[in-house]
């Protein structure tokens, strides 16, 4: 089986006031798809997923049977939360201002890969999430062994 390349690395990037941010070189080279979608996270973040992986949804959206309305009604919802992108000839992605707003950011913020998806951050709340993680710091191998590796 062949796995896509994973979003690794954390990038500091400021949006412009188009609402734009660059998108990391390293994930726009080959092999990174250019098809992405963000929607928010409860966790206070925007996540941004490569058009493949809501594609696998999408399938499952449609095996859907059309009397099963409450599962239909839940894809409804989260297909309606998502918004399109792809990066122009700058490589910078536009994330509409409502999707900012509920990150709370402003201009800096942080792109975190996250292996099959990238976390967008408000700057100001990844500082006080690194900020609590360094009062209870874990190694590499405490993580891996978290992972079941």
């Amino acid at each position: 089986m062949e796995y896509p390349r994973p979003y690794a690395d954390t990038f500091f990037h400021a949006f412009d006031s188009k609402h734009r941010v660059t998108f990391p070189q390293p994930w726009r080279s080959e092999g990174y798809e250019n098809q992405l979608y963000v929607v928010a996270s409860r966790r206070g973040c925007l996540l941004v997923y490569p058009g493949s992986c809501i594609a696998r949804l999408q399938k499952k959206a449609g095996e859907t049977p059309i009397g099963d309305q409450t599962r239909r009604e839940q894809f409804a919802n989260f297909f309606g939360q998502l918004q399109n992108m792809t990066w122009d000839g700058q490589g910078r992605v536009m994330v509409k201002e409502e999707k900012l707003n509920f990150a709370r950011i402003k201009r800096k913020a942080v792109l975190r890969g996250a292996g099959d998806h990238v976390e967008i951050w408000a700057e100001e709340v990844w500082e006080i999430k690194q900020a609590d993680a360094a009062e209870k710091p874990l190694t590499f191998e405490d993580t891996a062994s978290a992972l079941g590796m």
